[in-house]
């Protein structure tokens, strides 16, 4: 099994915090080059348990996954419960915007209000009964009239109507990924799998991957780029090779949990351990740790909002101003 798989397990099933969110003042650095960062106490925002994921509506409202589903509108903190589950760690906006949530054993939607969001419908009465206890649901994407869901070990496909349900034996958890206008799923055992409409095709197999668990992957020039437990690699004419030897020492050290692309073009991969900002070349350009004013150094998603800033969930929430990092 991965280093991923192991060393976010230990962590995930630990004793929850209390989530705060720091925002980077828009000075700058102190003259000793560190971040400034400004608390907003727990207190003010109401949030507990661990931040999984963000998302931002059309409005720029955010959202952010918790022990249920938290929206902040730059003033106000409001909190929408998930009846009978916990751990939030899948949102994903879809049509009439629709917000559509992967939990612990549950699956379901809020749809948009004047005041905010309606009460939460579950669908999990929808799944045969076989299938209702798929446990975490670590990924949600909206597509078309529904959404697909990547729980620990199936994929469970909503298309408005009814589910398709596709397991995945053997497993602790899966990795799903959208690129290219496609789904993909990571299975330690079966490698990289796209999803189709009749069930998962094989894209990458695992002799080719060898140790390495892809977290992110994207569509380059002649192939792909992928970020994985073993570093950032090529994938091309069914190979792969290193990119960036930086990227990958940092990786290996410190356990790649998640990844995004930033506006201006830098990769920033979130760690057990900090942030890294990667450039084109797959030179590190920065590292963000704790000293330089995250809560926490284990960062569970990352997330570009409308503004430039990019928002790091972990034990709490820090938000990073972009022109400290410049993404």
């Amino acid at each position: 099994m991965t280093s991923f798989v192991n060393s976010v397990l230990k962590k995930f099933h630990s004793t929850c915090f209390a989530l705060a969110a720091l925002s980077l003042a828009l000075t700058g650095r102190t003259e000793e080059g560190r971040l400034i960062v400004t608390p907003i106490p727990v207190r003010e925002t109401g949030v507990t348990g661990w931040s999984w994921a963000t998302v931002q509506d059309e409005r720029g409202i955010l959202y952010f996954g918790c022990d249920g589903v938290f929206t902040f509108d730059g003033e106000r903190w409001t909190k929408y419960p998930v009846p009978g589950s916990y751990a939030v760690r899948g949102l994903s906006f879809g049509a009439q915007g629709r917000l559509w949530v992967g939990a612990m054993n549950e699956v379901g939607y809020f749809d948009k209000t004047e005041q905010g969001l309606s009460a939460y419908h579950s669908l999990v009465a929808r799944l045969p009964e076989e299938a209702r206890n798929f446990g975490d649901v670590w990924q949600v994407f909206a597509r078309g009239d529904g959404a697909v869901f990547a729980a620990r070990n199936a994929v469970l496909v909503w298309d408005g109507q009814a589910f398709k349900t596709f397991a995945v034996p053997g497993v602790t958890r899966l990795q799903a990924m959208q690129a290219d206008g496609k789904i993909y799923i990571y299975h330690a055992e079966e490698g990289v799998r796209s999803l189709e409409s009749d069930g998962l095709r094989a894209f990458i197999s695992p002799q080719t991957l060898k140790n390495a668990g892809v977290v992110w992957m994207e569509k380059a020039p002649g192939g792909w780029l992928l970020a994985t437990t073993e570093g950032l690699l090529r994938y091309a004419d069914g190979k792969v090779s290193e990119f960036g030897p930086g990227a990958t020492d940092f990786v290996r050290k410190n356990d790649l949990i998640t990844a995004c692309r930033l506006p201006r073009g830098d990769l920033c991969l979130g760690t057990l351990s900090g942030i890294a900002i990667v450039g084109p070349d797959g030179a590190v350009k920065q590292v963000v740790t704790t000293e330089d004013g995250l809560l926490s150094p284990n960062v569970f998603s990352l997330f570009v909002a409308r503004d430039a800033a990019l928002w790091a969930t972990d034990r709490k929430s820090t938000r990073l101003n972009s022109s400290h990092l410049g993404i």
